[in-house]
């Protein structure tokens, strides 16, 4: 059974906590749980969706994301402004639900 957060990409469903926090430290994204998730479907900076295919359930993760791989996702988001630098987000995996199980 695939429970890592990439397995979203076919359908499944994950429950993250996210927080986003910017290289001086400034808090751009309040802790969020966001369930019914589908990553892939670009709800969340593609730099952040493509480094939570390595976050498994129960596991908590610091991803660094480089200003450069984030220039796309400015004006996508209300926070755009942060991802204009270097950001870091603190996630926790809480669960995947595979399609079977729906």
């Amino acid at each position: 059974e695939d429970s890592y957060a990439s397995a979203c990409r076919d359908s499944a469903l994950a429950q993250l906590e996210v927080t986003g926090v910017t290289s001086n430290g400034t808090v751009f994204y309040d802790t969020t749980n966001l369930t019914d998730l589908r990553i892939g479907n670009r709800i969340l900076p593609e730099a952040l969706e493509t480094a939570l295919a390595l976050v498994k359930v129960g596991q908590r993760a610091k991803i660094l994301a480089k200003a450069s791989r984030m220039r796309d996702d400015t004006s996508r988001f209300p926070y755009g402004w942060a991802l204009e630098g270097d950001v870091t987000w603190d996630v926790k995996c809480h669960n995947v639900t595979r399609p079977a199980k729906m």
